[in-house]
């Protein structure tokens, strides 16, 4: 991997742009694989992706948990209601 050495690079600054369509994988295949290509040459850009999935890795984990069946049934309740008040208007 190369380091990106001047503040000019069209490719990390590309990367930016698309940075979370390219983590989401959901960008245009020409300009994912471009993309890839360059993640897998710049260390400062892969580190960067790296660490957004990461950080997706453990809400991911953090946010495994269900909640109460007791809790589900009330917020389903309030939404309800609050949706009947709102179409009354």
């Amino acid at each position: 991997m190369t380091q990106r050495n001047d503040d000019e690079c069209s490719s990390c600054d590309e990367l930016e742009n698309f940075f979370f369509e390219y983590t989401d994988g959901e960008l245009e295949s020409s300009i994912l694989e471009r993309m890839r290509i360059h993640v897998t040459e710049c260390s400062r850009c892969a580190d960067l992706v790296d660490a957004e999935m990461h950080i997706r890795e453990l809400i991911r984990r953090c946010c495994a948990e269900e909640a109460p069946s007791g809790l589900r049934a009330r917020v389903v309740t309030r939404i309800r209601s609050t949706h009947i008040r709102i179409e009354r208007y």
